[in-house]
């Protein structure tokens, strides 16, 4: 008899199960265990259906966080500027008070990373008390957390669609495991009914390839770690 290997992913396991399923069918003693396993195989289909909509959301909400990123960046890179013709065109006090820790530490990080940078960046700006400053916190502050809000809620939307996708695998996962042991169940029941006839075997069981299954080109990879 011939089975998916372990690491098959759910579409080569309901495949494999329509095949069995037409198998075991076409024979009267085995009937009742086709009835038994397309249920379960059924139950793995619909569950497939679930996935492409969350994987969409969280493709979707990836560029939220991505673009939210770079308007968050756009902004500080301008008040950077600013800073710097405030001080005459060079990097001095002003740009010293705004950035103790040069640009790049606020615009480096991404995604939650740049959340936190840039919750720090907002209070130090509020704070600042160095002359210069505070006509730029008036002119730039209102967009900065304009933009670092729509950062924030991208980055929540992003988490909360990355939550409902694990959920969605966690439940595949488990489903597909039931649908091995079931499979096996089905083989020990087809050796019973039809003892050492192994050509009858191979007529029920479709054939299954032994190599593991190519990753699925609709997951979205996870996100690289952030700065």
């Amino acid at each position: 008899m011939r089975k998916y290997p372990a690491g098959a992913g759910a579409p080569h396991r309901t495949l494999y199960g329509i095949a069995l399923i037409a198998g075991l069918e076409q024979f009267e003693a085995t009937r009742p265990l086709a009835a038994d396993f397309k249920t379960l195989n059924d139950a793995l289909i619909a569950l497939q259906l679930e996935k492409a909509p969350l994987v969409t959301a969280l493709t979707v909400a990836r560029a939220g966080v991505r673009v939210g990123d770079y308007q968050f960046d756009r902004v500080v890179r301008q008040l950077d500027r600013a800073c710097q013709l405030a001080d005459g065109g060079a990097r001095g006090p002003v740009f010293r008070a705004v950035f103790p820790d040069h640009v790049s530490c606020v615009v480096a990080p991404t995604g939650a990373g740049q959340v936190a940078a840039g919750d720090a960046f907002v209070r130090r700006l509020e704070a600042s008390g160095i002359e210069g400053v505070a006509a730029l916190r008036e002119a730039w502050l209102p967009e900065l957390k304009t933009r670092l809000a729509d950062l924030k809620a991208a980055v929540a939307a992003r988490e909360a669609a990355g939550v409902k996708l694990a959920a969605y695998r966690a439940r595949e996962e488990a489903l597909c495991e039931d649908h091995e042991l079931a499979l096996e169940r089905v083989m020990g029941q087809v050796r019973a009914l039809f003892p050492r006839q192994r050509e009858l075997w191979n007529a029920i069981f479709p054939p299954a390839d032994r190599a593991r299954e190519t990753p699925e080109l609709d997951d979205d990879p996870a996100p690289a770690p952030e700065a």
